[in-house]
């Protein structure tokens, strides 16, 4: 259909009458097997098997494949269906790549950074700048909060730090006393 089409580059003329093989879509060989070992396991039903196909200019493409072993006219056919989900791909590989640098700098930072979940304020990560400042481990500080762990020194900064987030959605240059692990 025009989908096929559209995702390896072809025409209809070249596609009938070829097989996918003679057509060099499968960049990666390995691939043709994985779909036929999964739509045997599957009595002649395979979904979703992620495959490397190659488009007609060469470029590769990631598809997720579908497909069902069917009967017409007393011959055996097996009817595909792609996506293509190459964008979809580079997003999560996009995702990824994002995510670790923001790990990297998070955890590489000589400053205090904690993330705390909004509804329950519980601390969800920490860096080691974090840990070092109040004398914690992270095991200790992640899953709690600042207020269950007495980490802070003077309630009045407390309400005032919760004030000024909840009016703007951030807190900016504001100065507390907090409390480490020994008491300081």
């Amino acid at each position: 259909n025009e989908g096929c089409l559209k995702i390896y580059g072809y025409s209809r003329e070249d596609c009938i009458g070829r097989t996918s093989v003679e057509l060099g879509l499968w960049a990666d060989a390995q691939d043709r097997f994985r779909l036929l070992d999964a739509l045997r396991e599957g009595g002649g039903t395979a979904r979703n098997v992620e495959i490397s196909g190659r488009r007609k200019n060469g470029e590769i493409v990631n598809v997720l494949v579908s497909c069902e072993n069917i009967e017409l006219h007393g011959r055996a056919h097996l009817v595909t269906i792609a996506h293509d989900i190459t964008e979809r791909k580079r997003a999560e590989q996009a995702l990824r790549d994002s995510e670790l640098k923001f790990t990297k700098a998070f955890r590489a930072s000589p400053g205090a950074i904690g993330i705390t979940e909004l509804a329950t304020m519980k601390y969800i990560e920490v860096n080691d700048g974090y840990c070092r400042m109040f004398g914690y481990a992270r095991e200790e500080l992640v899953g709690f909060s600042a207020l269950e762990l007495g980490l802070w020194a003077r309630p009045e900064d407390r309400a005032k730090f919760l004030e000024q987030f909840e009016a703007s959605g951030s807190v900016d240059d504001m100065e507390i006393e907090g409390r480490r692990r020994d008491g300081t």
